[in-house]
């Protein structure tokens, strides 16, 4: 009768070493990969003041991958009058109501600038109107991506005085 003899592999050292030094490059890419995707696209909301009733904000985004879409949300955060908003052609009107209006902008090339002039309704009463700005997709924004311009009315008929404030 013979017997049979089964032998378990063996994993030598030189084979070991060999599979971490091969294994090494692969990790370091890997690690390498979540700093790139991470990256962020140098953003901007400035607010401007203009005469009468007038204000606007220059809005631009430099170096973000293509594909990257921006929200733009002008927003009455304080006081009691309306405003309107005149925006650039490419700028895309996703929602209106009566104290918000909403912009999406596509980055062409990885950039964007324009921008949007806000039309102030006030009755001897002031308002605030404040601008932000933030990636809905591809590359994340960063830098001042939010200013907020103050404008009140005083007087009436023929005599308005506006005064403008901007905050950011």
């Amino acid at each position: 009768m013979e017997e049979s003899q089964s032998r378990e592999p063996q994993i030598t050292r030189r084979a070991l070493t060999r599979g971490v030094a091969w294994s090494v490059p692969a990790i370091a890419v890997a690690a390498a990969v979540p700093a790139y995707a991470a990256s962020t696209a140098a953003g901007s909301v400035i607010g401007r003041c203009l005469p009468s009733a007038l204000a606007a904000f220059d809005v631009a985004v430099m170096d973000a991958d293509l594909g990257t879409s921006v929200q733009i949300l002008f927003q009455r955060t304080a006081g009691t009058g309306s405003f309107g908003v005149t925006a650039p052609n490419t700028w895309v009107l996703t929602g209106a109501t009566a104290t918000s209006y909403t912009y999406v902008v596509p980055t062409i090339n990885g950039a964007l600038t324009g921008t949007a002039t806000i039309n102030f309704q006030l009755q001897n009463n002031s308002a605030t109107v404040t601008a932000t700005a933030t990636a809905l997709s591809g590359t994340p924004l960063a830098g001042d991506l939010s200013a907020a311009v103050i404008k009140s009315r005083t007087g009436g008929g023929s005599s308005n005085n506006y005064t403008c404030d901007v905050v950011g």
